[in-house]
């Protein structure tokens, strides 16, 4: 596991980051110890157009029809320019329920996008760790930034969602090869 803040890895058990001071015990306080629930994709910066937000709902069913064991949220938001937006993606992740889904915390994806800044971040859980290394998950993160760039939104969630995609295949098929060897 890795510190939201600093990036520094640290222990799955750990409350406290021992290199930066981060506190999950305090960012959980501010989840008010509430579990929030809300649709998979959350546009509170009302970056996407009717016609975007209705394309991007369909994606996000596809995805969850070919891997329903996996959970993904897009949050685009308006953070304040002192938020840190991984710290808003770890808040969210651990925090955040898609409506309607029972998957846990540990298969759940979050992408976060700050219209303000135009930055994107990937948060996932645990089941995640073995697939997607902290290179493979800049990557994928990569790929997306040319379209954030061109305020072209939807394009760059296709994009990232498409090579996770690719990723979950890929472990699907190794774990099942390695389990009938």
């Amino acid at each position: 596991m890795y510190c939201p803040r600093c990036l520094q890895r640290i222990h799955r058990g750990a409350n406290d980051c021992p290199h930066c001071d981060f506190s999950l015990p305090v960012l959980l306080a501010e989840l008010d110890d509430a579990q929030l629930v809300g649709p998979c994709l959350s546009d509170s910066a009302g970056a996407l157009k009717a016609k975007e937000r209705r394309a991007l709902n369909h994606l996000l069913e596809r995805f969850r029809y070919q891997f329903p064991q996996v959970s993904v949220a897009v949050h685009f938001e308006t953070l304040p320019f002192e938020t840190d937006l991984r710290e808003r993606a770890f808040f969210l992740q651990n925090g955040y329920q898609c409506s309607g889904s029972d998957v846990p915390v540990e298969q759940s994806l979050t992408v976060l996008l700050d219209m303000e800044k135009k930055e994107i971040t990937m948060c996932y859980g645990y089941a995640f760790e073995e697939m997607l290394s902290e290179q493979m998950t800049f990557d994928l993160l990569v790929k997306t930034h040319p379209y954030l760039l061109q305020s072209q939104y939807l394009r760059a969630i296709k994009v990232l969602l498409v090579a996770v995609a690719k990723v979950l295949r890929r472990s699907g098929k190794r774990i099942w090869r390695s389990s009938n060897d």
